[in-house]
Order: structure tokens, then sequence, then C-alpha cells
């Protein structure tokens, strides 16, 4: 079970011992509810953000920047090789050309047992 679902687990277990099996069902109806009006909400004030850049003319340069940030944070797609997320998932779905064979070796300079690498 990961962390997220341990949380979920434990708040559930919290508002049915403070709210009781009576008042729960209506309580996560009220708390739905109230999210789905967040959401609304939040994408109004988007839909009105990009209406206001486009009437700026700041739709055009924003999309040129994403695409930038896009490829600053992938920057083996373009050399047409495969970037790792952290997860361990691939980031671009083309296999893999990059290859390189190392061209640095360990050393010891020091008589002392910690090897120096250059």
């Amino acid at each position: 079970m990961d962390l997220f679902s341990a949380k979920f687990v434990f708040l559930a277990v919290v508002a049915l011992v403070v709210l009781g099996p009576d008042k729960l069902p209506a309580a996560l109806r009220a708390a739905g509810r109230l999210l789905a009006e967040l959401r609304r909400l939040s994408a109004g004030v988007q839909a009105q953000s990009r209406s206001m850049m486009t009437e700026a003319g700041l739709a055009e340069p924003i999309a040129e920047l994403r695409s930038v940030s896009r490829t600053l944070r992938n920057p083996l797609v373009g050399m047409g090789g495969t970037a790792r997320h952290p997860t361990g998932t691939a980031a671009d779905s083309r296999p893999t050309t990059v290859s390189a064979a190392p061209t640095q070796t360990a050393t010891s300079v020091r008589a002392d047992p910690e090897p120096v690498w250059h």
C-alpha cells in the first residue's frame, strides 16, 4: 500500500469515527459538491486568463516558452534517445539510440585507500 492509500484509509477511519455512520454519507456528498464547485471555478479562471492572454497578444509567446520548457526538461528526445523519468517510466517511446563508451577511468593518485576520480 502506498503512502497516498494509507493516508486515505486513515482519513476515512477518522471521518467514520468522528461523524459516525449516519452523518458520513451526507458529509461525503457535501464534500463532493464542494470539490465540483471548486473545479468549475478553477476552469472559469483558467478560461478567463487564457482569453485575456490572447487579447493581450501573449498566447503565442507563452506557447513558445512552453515548447522550450518541454525541450529543456527532456533533452534526449531531440537526439533520438529516451529519457527516463525518476519513476522509471520512459518519457519518450522511441528506442534509445545514444550509446557512449566510458571515456574516463578511475585512478588513485594518493597512497591512501580512497581513490581520486579524474
